[in-house]
């Protein structure tokens, strides 16, 4: 015999473990959402954009979840808030570094040190957590390595040491053991100027700077950003400069013909040193003179020698970034020039007479706006939908106005291939006794229609020469822009290709006459 239980009891037993089953997946689900989402891939515009779809962002959540190690995806939310504090430290200390060794290094105030010792162990939080981020290889159509022994093989093999020199408290050890220890002057001298070249150190921060902006620029705001830290870069390197011009006469103790000594800045406030420094930075920068005056020692010419160096490459760089950044600003409105310049030469080429000019040029600004693009290679490069969506709106209405209420499914067939032109104030788009090949929809502007002496003025919605879509014959109207006009233009060729996948509508008179065009 089976089973002796009652069939509701097991059906309840069931029931229970069902219950029980789904309950610890939600309180998995939700553990795992409170602790761990901000460390998987978000869902934004950008992660779209990379993965193509929200599917597959939720795919690459769920392989991150199931690493079965705490690792960081580079996509996650918190990726992108600690790019962004770590791009602010390391931007403030590039610049507030050089200025505490160079113009600072006589005295020690608390709360400098304090901040340092803070911004020290933040860089330090950023190396371990560097071991746990998962990063792009080196096909970025590749997925993203989230394995860790492979994340860690990696940062040993690229970023590990100069990050690491760039935390090590070099500088702090030497100021404990100057602090605890009994030296001579010289020693304590010679000690004193060691703690400040090692807090240098801290400069190698700036490649994790680039490093991140770099990161940051493929996620999001690149242009803002590029713009942001070519300026912030041109500044650094100039304040670098003046202070190490700075830096240089110290660590020699103020030589008697050092351009410090002479100028009597030795005592000044630091506001007068750091404006002098600068301006002879730049004056060396720029090859304009030497600055504060001309360079005594050899080692105040050496650095005359680099910031020359270094200011002329900076300036062929900065030309080079300005050129290609207006090279790729407004292209389109750059092309609307080259191709109005082409037309230019055109009509003096071809001698076209000056009463002619005005209607030439005025075609192509009415065409363009100032801006050239092709219009039809553009609507090619769409999908069928989405050309079918943008026809739609561009001209949909136009032929639902001429056609009435036919099958929407020949009217969507129609779209696809209508095409656009363009007329001029005072342009005769039809004449009496042309072949009637195309039908004409007028987009914006108006049209005056003369036919059996009759004038009709056509307006925006209006369209005329339908009789091209019944027969193979000649217009017996006359078609003058009252106004410059965008016309959506039907051919008779492509209309009856359209009709021959509807052959129910042959025969038909499918066009509502606007008046009598026979």
């Amino acid at each position: 015999m089976g089973c002796c239980l009652p069939q509701h009891k097991v059906g309840d037993v069931m029931d229970n473990l069902t219950n029980e089953s789904e309950n610890k997946t939600q309180n998995e689900n939700c553990c795992c959402g409170k602790h761990a989402s901000i460390f998987l891939p978000e869902i934004s515009k950008n992660t779209v954009k990379y993965y193509g779809s929200k599917d597959e962002i939720l795919n690459e959540s769920l392989r991150t979840k199931n690493q079965g190690s705490f690792v960081i995806h580079p996509h996650s939310l918190f990726r992108r808030y600690w790019l962004w504090i770590m791009m602010i430290m390391s931007s403030i200390n590039l610049c507030a570094i050089p200025l505490d060794v160079s113009f600072f290094g006589k005295q020690t105030y608390i709360g400098w040190t304090v901040y340092n010792v803070f911004v020290d162990l933040v860089f330090l939080v950023d190396l371990c957590l560097n071991f746990r981020t998962g990063y792009h290889g080196s096909n970025p159509q590749a997925s993203v390595t989230l394995d860790l022994q492979r994340i860690r093989n990696h940062y040993l093999k690229t970023w590990f040491i100069p990050d690491l020199l760039a935390v090590l408290p070099v500088d702090f050890c030497l100021e404990i053991t100057l602090a605890l220890g009994t030296f001579d002057s010289d020693q304590f001298a010679s000690i004193r100027k060691a703690v400040r070249i090692f807090g240098l150190l801290r400069l190698l921060r700036l490649l994790r700077l680039v490093r991140y902006v770099n990161e940051c620029m493929e996620a999001s705001m690149k242009s803002a950003l590029e713009l942001a830290y070519t300026v912030f870069g041109i500044f650094l390197i100039c304040h670098w400069n003046s202070c190490f011009q700075f830096m240089l006469v110290t660590l020699m103790d103020y030589p008697a013909n050092s351009w410090v000594t002479l100028k009597g800045l030795k005592d000044k406030p630091i506001y007068i040193q750091y404006t002098h420094a600068m301006f002879r930075s730049l004056c060396h920068m720029m090859t304009l003179n030497y600055g504060s005056g001309v360079p005594k020692g050899m080692s105040e010419l050496w650095m005359m020698i680099t910031s020359i160096t270094v200011g002329t490459v900076l300036y062929a760089l900065v030309l080079a970034k300005i050129t290609a950044l207006i090279a790729t600003f407004d292209t389109s409105q750059r092309a609307f020039e080259d191709k109005h310049n082409e037309l230019k030469v055109f009509v003096r080429h071809k001698q076209v007479p000056e009463g002619l000019l005005p209607r030439v040029f005025g075609h192509m600004e009415n065409c363009y706006q100032g801006k050239w693009f092709n219009e039809k290679a553009i609507l090619d490069e769409l999908s069928e939908p989405l050309k079918l969506e943008v026809m739609q709106h561009i001209c949909g209405g136009l032929l639902q106005r001429a056609f009435g209420d036919l099958e929407p499914l020949f009217l969507t067939e129609l779209l696809l291939v209508v095409e656009f032109t363009n007329a001029q104030m005072g342009d005769v788009v039809v004449r009496p006794g042309t072949t009637a090949d195309y039908m004409y929809f007028i987009d914006k502007g108006s049209v005056v229609v003369e036919h059996a002496g009759v004038e009709h003025t056509l307006m925006d919605g209006d369209y005329f020469g339908e009789i091209a879509l019944e027969k193979l014959s000649e217009h017996s109207i006359t078609a003058t822009s009252l106004t410059p006009c965008r016309l959506c233009t039907l051919s008779v060729h492509a209309y009856h290709a359209v009709l021959e996948n509807f052959p129910e509508l042959k025969g038909k008179c499918l066009v509502r006459p606007f008046f009598a065009d026979s």
